[in-house]
């Protein structure tokens, strides 16, 4: 349903009326811990421990982290040459995530977090997801044994990582080392495969997600040069370069909140899944458990009445009015609302106001970028081919 009041229904009934929708899927490669795998008591109880990092000055505390990466990203671009901005974007999310989530340090040890990463997402075929029959290493060929390898390589790698973490906990902010301190209400701690799923859950919500993201606002700033002349206007009133800037006073400009707020307006995860424990009523439908829901959430940020001229690339309607959010979702919502939101938020407005104060750019075509459906989100297709004109610093 598309119906604000249809989402309104699902959004806001018991936690309890629902189970994981792609459970088994999502298992294969995340694990019991993680958030996408629970319902209950127990998601209540993991989304308690895992909320603190992400609100108030812990996670303010990236900012500067979220700049010196994409200045660090953006120092490889070429002046006149053609480069991917997707290809960009998930380099620079895939680099925050490693130093702020898994708290890794140094330029080599993050260049094989990296790579390392890249690999085992790279090897997680569709396939081994659909089909239960290909679960198995026949004798080492296939995809589920290369998923495997690549897999296990990482698991060790991040479990090394834990180990240097509980050795030396001093002075550490990252995600990993408030995931070594937290306590479950009976005083007990997270084991390491814990720690290590909730990671990998944190990666898979906040990786790919937030780089379609910022390729999409770099796209659509382009394509309106009004809009990105206004930001840029904006930005101008910091008393000091972005890059040099303090990241709160970034993160409270008004007009660069709309301009990212309405980029996952017009490019959302496109469905919110829920998938029925017990039986419901929405909008006068009586639906069985075990039937899988989903919140419109296209559906609702296309809807004329809420938006006018939906289709239209107009950050000025976030400033004009506030939407409710059953009508506006680009997190989700309801007890399962995505609890990166805050962090992914803050980080689009840091990486995108960076690029804008140290790079000019344009798009190296002119014709529209289509969407094109991925596993659960919408990218451009061809991932916005752009060109680096001139470097303002």
């Amino acid at each position: 349903t598309g119906n604000p009041e249809g989402i309104k229904a699902i959004m806001t009934a018991d936690p309890d009326t629902f189970e994981p929708p792609f459970g088994e899927s999502l298992g294969v490669f995340l694990g019991k811990s993680s958030l996408f795998m629970m319902s209950g008591a127990a998601h209540r109880a993991a989304r308690k421990l895992l909320m603190p990092p992400f609100h108030g000055a812990r996670m303010r505390a990236y900012g500067t982290l979220m700049r010196d990466t994409t200045l660090r990203w953006l120092r490889d671009l070429v002046p006149g040459r053609r480069f991917v901005m997707q290809d960009l974007t998930q380099a620079i999310t895939l680099d925050i995530i490693i130093e702020a989530v898994f708290g890794v340090r140094g330029a080599e040890r993050i260049r094989r977090f990296h790579d390392d990463l890249v690999a085992t997402v790279a090897s997680f075929s569709p396939l081994i997801v659909v089909f239960k029959f290909l679960r198995h290493n026949f004798l080492g060929v296939g995809p589920w044994a290369r998923f495997q390898r690549r897999f296990s390589a990482l698991r060790q790698l991040v479990f090394e990582e834990i180990a240097a973490h509980r050795a030396a906990p001093e002075g550490r902010q990252d995600i990993l080392s408030l995931l070594i301190l937290a306590r479950h209400e009976d005083g007990g701690g997270l084991s390491d495969q814990e720690i290590f799923e909730h990671l990998l859950t944190l990666l898979m919500a906040g990786h790919e997600t937030t780089a379609l993201a910022l390729a999409w606002a770099c796209y659509f700033l382009h394509r309106n040069p009004q809009v990105l002349d206004r930001l840029r206007a904006e930005l101008a009133t910091l008393g000091a370069p972005p890059q040099d800037a303090d990241p709160e006073a970034i993160a409270k400009l008004p007009y660069l909140e709309a301009v990212c707020q309405e980029c996952l307006r017009l490019r959302p995860l496109p469905i919110v899944s829920r998938k029925l424990a017990r039986p419901l009523t929405v909008l006068g439908y009586e639906l069985p458990a075990g039937m899988l829901l989903g919140a419109g959430a296209y559906l609702v940020h296309m809807n004329p009445e809420l938006y006018p001229e939906p289709e239209q690339f107009r950050p000025e309607r976030f400033r004009d009015r506030t939407y409710s959010p059953f009508e506006y979702l680009p997190f989700g919502g309801g007890a399962r609302r995505c609890i990166g939101a805050a962090f992914a938020m803050y980080e689009m407005k840091i990486v995108l106001a960076t690029l804008l104060a140290t790079s000019r750019l344009e798009l190296a075509e002119k014709k529209p970028v289509k969407s094109v459906m991925r596993a659960a989100t919408v990218g451009p297709k061809g991932g916005v081919r752009m060109i680096l004109t001139e470097r303002l610093s």
